[in-house]
């Protein structure tokens, strides 16, 4: 399975390298990316930095170029007080 992730906050993306000290640092249209294992999963990396038109680039340039058979979307997001908890880790199934 060639499984990809996403990374739109810079501060999100410099928490991620660290964990990944021996990870070659390449760069793709939109941002930086990499490749890494965790486990016995191979996982490419990829930031865009924030915003819609470069979320939206990266994630159709990654779904063209490497055909992902899973693509994880890692970042923060907002929620409505009472219904999410702040430091809560959400997944998403659809929008």
């Amino acid at each position: 399975m060639k499984t990809v992730i996403l990374i739109f906050a810079i501060a999100e993306w410099d928490a991620v390298k660290p964990m990944f000290p021996d990870a070659e640092i390449e760069y793709f249209p939109y941002g930086e990316c990499f490749s890494a294992s965790a486990g016995n999963h191979r996982l490419g990396w990829f930031h865009s930095g924030w915003g819609k038109l470069a979320s939206a680039g990266a994630m159709q340039y990654v779904i063209d170029r490497y055909s992902p058979d899973l693509i994880v979307n890692r970042g923060t997001c907002g929620g409505f007080e009472g219904a999410v908890e702040q430091g809560e880790a959400i997944l998403v199934e659809k929008t």
